[in-house]
């Protein structure tokens, strides 16, 4: 099986994954200012997309190192969640749906680390 589609078997591309879902369903409530182009809408997909972007790419990387695409991924997670709590002040989300994605991105905060970690390890098997 190829690399590219092992992925899909990680936890931490399944957890991604399922992050990106429950944000897109909360951000459909979103009002139309924020649908606009460059609004918060637009915004928090595509950090949160870049999330499992940056997972998929450390699968395989071509132009960087697996450990630099993992600590991308993590930016973008803490660009999500920063993201979620100007949505949460501005009364776009309520309380209970801030608390759920919260947990949801330290869990998926945990599985990078984890993989970062991992990452770490093989270079220094490798000597890098």
């Amino acid at each position: 099986m190829s690399k590219l589609i092992k992925h899909k078997e990680s936890d931490v591309w399944r957890k991604s994954v399922d992050y990106v879902i429950a944000i897109n369903h909360i951000v459909r409530n979103f009002p139309q200012k924020e649908r606009e182009e460059k609004g918060m809408y637009c915004q928090l997909l595509q950090a949160v997309v870049r999330i499992t972007l940056r997972i998929v790419e450390s699968r395989v990387p071509l132009l960087e190192s697996e450990l630099d695409l993992l600590i991308r991924a993590r930016y973008h997670l803490s660009e999500t969640e920063f993201l979620l709590d100007v949505a949460y002040h501005f009364a776009y989300i309520d309380i209970d749906e801030r608390m759920r994605l919260n947990q949801a991105g330290k869990e998926l905060r945990t599985l990078i680390n984890e993989a970062i970690y991992q990452a770490k390890e093989k270079m220094e098997v490798l000597g890098y």
